[in-house]
């Protein structure tokens, strides 16, 4: 996964773990704030670890 140019550098620079967590975190935080007292609307997790733990895992069919 690479990201755009920034202040970071040219195009093509690896994201690390610590950017894609932060990237995730700073998203969900901004659409629970826009989303929130919708009508049926229930908050995202912000940690990707809460979202690991939200998903049941099924096996594939064979």
């Amino acid at each position: 996964m690479t990201i755009h140019p920034s202040k970071a550098g040219p195009r093509g620079i690896r994201m690390r773990a610590d950017g894609i967590r932060l990237a995730y975190a700073r998203g969900m935080r901004a659409l629970n704030f826009v989303m929130a007292g919708t009508y049926k609307w229930s908050p995202m997790p912000t940690k990707l670890e809460q979202l690991r733990r939200s998903v049941t895992v099924e096996p594939l069919p064979e």
